[in-house]
């Protein structure tokens, strides 16, 4: 064979040819690997039924037959978390694993939607963001905190830092300095009801910090405010009306570097708070609310104090009292989460790969918080596949729930090919002391009955000992 000292070959072509320097007469069989760049067709693997699921291995999770849905058991709801694993599908050819398509069309880890839309995420029900006047999703970049309720409140930050949050990306306040601050308007002074949500970390023990800690702040103590009470040892709502000012406190208890979801209603009769989905105390309150022209804040009061040191995501205020249905579906849309990892393998127990997501590495997850459909990267290419899920939940009540799923892939054939007429002459690059002893025939040791092939495929290229026998791959991706 010619030492080509690391270059292509020119000659050398997706056409399986033999080696030599006839112009023809070189037609012989041979049987080759099929790679990925070879012709292929595409296969469907649908997994929607019991005895389907049932050849997977569950673990804190279950196939309910009343509902035809693989979801966290009791257990797993409880805990919060569940696994399953697939069992191991044999497309009987090289494949590449192209997309995983699950059903329903759920959705999760969703972050609210944008300009007073109405979105169906499906297990979790509806989020209806009518009256919605405010909402910072607080991924921006810069200083300019971007509104998107349609309302053009928007906000400047001071002395943030963006950090990852419950959705996408937070900001970090310092609990000495940090705030965003929106200017007045019309529609952030509601008269009649008034909901206030969003979702929050502590980054110090809540005992140890700042008594009062605010998170969102009109007018100081003069119009309305989420916060937390006098020893930050629960979460707090607060209204002043032209009737009374009053609070209503939460009775969890916040913790360190856990997220909560918060939020505090007036319907013009009742306050009330809700912490993780739950309504956790109502207290009577009645009258309009205040007015003023002072700007809203977040992180601090409005008078410069009572800092918040921890992170803040997904702030939210409507003119409206939500219902504790629709709080409940926002926290378990935005808590729960549905992940998957695949692999795609030679071996049909599948130990020659390990579980991955997008960026090939088994620390991440392909999600479906904005599609049902999952497009793998081409990295996924083997015989046999395997896809793990991973349920993830807030709430012992709720479940994230899968009924199919559709995996699509490219196979290749495996086929018994014929040469090219024409050999592949490389004689023209044979130099002295370059030429390397080539194997004789794999399965007679006979060199005279032995033919060898060569073809490029997709940047692969391939050396083929064709023989009366049979074709034996005998180098793989040389140059």
């Amino acid at each position: 064979m010619v030492n080509n000292r690391g270059n292509d070959f020119p000659d050398i072509d997706n056409n399986l040819r033999v080696i030599g320097t006839n112009n023809s007469g070189c037609t012989i069989e041979c049987t080759i690997l099929a790679v990925n760049g070879d012709p292929s067709s595409e296969q469907q693997y649908v997994i929607n039924s019991a005895s389907d699921f049932n050849l997977g291995s569950y673990t804190n999770t279950e196939y309910i037959l009343s509902n035809s849905m693989l979801e966290l058991n009791s257990v797993g709801k409880t805990i919060g978390n569940g696994i399953y694993d697939s069992a191991i599908i044999d497309s009987g050819k090289p494949s590449s694993w192209e997309s995983v398509t699950i059903t329903p069309n759920d959705k999760y880890n969703f972050a609210l939607p944008d300009n007073q839309q109405s979105v169906n995420t499906g297990a979790a029900g509806v989020i209806d963001m009518s009256g919605n006047f405010l909402l910072l999703h607080l991924d921006d970049i810069g200083s300019t905190i971007t509104d998107t309720s349609g309302n053009n409140n928007n906000g400047t930050s001071v002395n943030t830092s963006q950090v990852l949050g419950q959705f996408a990306n937070a900001r970090r306040f310092n609990g000495t300095s940090s705030y965003i601050e929106i200017g007045n308007s019309a529609n952030l002074n509601p008269t009649t009801e008034i909901t206030i949500e969003t979702w929050i970390k502590w980054n110090i023990n809540p005992a140890s910090g700042a008594q009062w800690a605010q998170i969102i702040n009109k007018n100081v103590d003069n119009q309305y405010q989420i916060q937390h009470n006098y020893n930050n040892s629960t979460f707090e709502f607060a209204i002043r009306t032209n009737v009374n000012r009053r609070y209503v406190l939460g009775t969890t208890v916040p913790q360190q570097g856990i997220w909560y979801h918060v939020v505090g209603t007036y319907n013009g009769s009742s306050m009330r708070i809700y912490v993780n989905g739950n309504l956790e105390n109502t207290i009577s309150l009645t009258g309009t609310i205040q007015s003023s022209t002072t700007p809203l804040r977040i992180g601090s009061r409005t008078s410069g104090d009572r800092f918040f040191n921890g992170d803040i995501d997904e702030v939210a205020i409507y003119n409206r009292a939500l219902t504790g249905t629709e709080i409940s579906s926002r926290y378990n849309s935005g808590k729960a989460k549905l992940l998957m990892q695949v692999r795609a393998c030679e071996q049909s127990d599948c130990s020659d790969a390990g579980f991955s997501g997008p960026d090939g590495t088994l620390g991440s997850f392909y999600n479906t918080e904005q599609n049902n459909i999952i497009v793998l990267n081409s990295q996924y290419f083997g015989r046999y596949f395997q896809y793990k899920i991973v349920m993830e939940t807030g709430s012992s009540n709720f479940s994230p729930r899968i009924n199919a799923l559709a995996i699509t892939a490219k196979s290749l054939s495996l086929s018994s090919a014929i040469t090219n007429d024409q050999c592949v002459d490389l004689s023209p690059l044979t130099q002295s002391g370059e030429l390397i002893i080539i194997p004789y025939d794999p399965s007679t040791g006979s060199e005279s009955n032995t033919h060898y092939a060569v073809r490029r495929v997709n940047g692969i290229t391939q050396l083929y000992a064709c023989t009366s026998e049979d074709g034996v791959l005998i180098m793989n991706s040389f140059r």
